[in-house]
């Protein structure tokens, strides 16, 4: 009776050392499979170190031909400083100017301002406008590389009350003007 008891209690064994070496073959068989294929473990890409053919040259000389000399059109505006416009008269030049953040904290609200030329001195003036209530203030304007900004506007919301205000940035600089506008919501 002894040898029947030691054939069960080898049967669990054998499947269990039986499955194991049956994984142990197909994982073997995937990884050299996959290691042949590069692709274990992860995908790498292969280097070419060989000489560029002639396309790829042609392809980067166009590519830094385009970087070199590109046209104004293709300019996202803060590249090159845009030449103000000169009214008729030709007294004054008017530049663009945009509102480009307006942030309000728990104490104040900051407006900050690009104008799209470089100018060395100036004035921006902020004009807010909420029915019979008005608030203005002066800054300076601050030259940039390639642009000019308002050296910004902080104002303290007890100024203020909740509501939509009209407002209006306008600027000077010698006979340089400009001015954008937009609505201001005070919450």
């Amino acid at each position: 009776m002894k040898t029947l008891n030691n054939k069960r209690t080898n049967r669990p064994l054998k499947i269990v050392l039986f499955c194991t070496a049956g994984l142990l073959v197909l994982f073997s068989a995937y990884y050299f499979a996959s290691f042949k294929l590069n692709t274990w473990p992860n995908e790498t890409q292969q280097i070419n170190s060989s000489p560029a053919t002639e396309a790829e040259i042609d392809a980067g000389n166009q590519s830094k031909s385009d970087t070199v000399n590109n046209d104004e059109k293709d300019s996202s505006g803060s590249d090159t400083p845009v030449a103000p416009v000169t009214d008729a008269s030709g007294n004054t030049s008017t530049t663009e100017v945009n509102i480009t953040s307006v942030n309000q904290s728990s104490s104040d609200l900051s407006v900050k301002v690009l104008i799209q030329t470089i100018l060395s001195g100036g004035e921006c003036t902020i004009t807010m406008k909420n029915g019979a209530r008005n608030y203005t203030s002066t800054v300076t304007i601050q030259a940039l590389p390639s642009t000019s900004t308002c050296e910004g506007f902080t104002i303290p919301l007890n100024q203020l009350s909740q509501g939509t205000w009209a407002t209006t940035i306008s600027i000077k600089s010698g006979s340089v003007v400009g001015a954008a506008s937009q609505d201001i919501k005070v919450e």
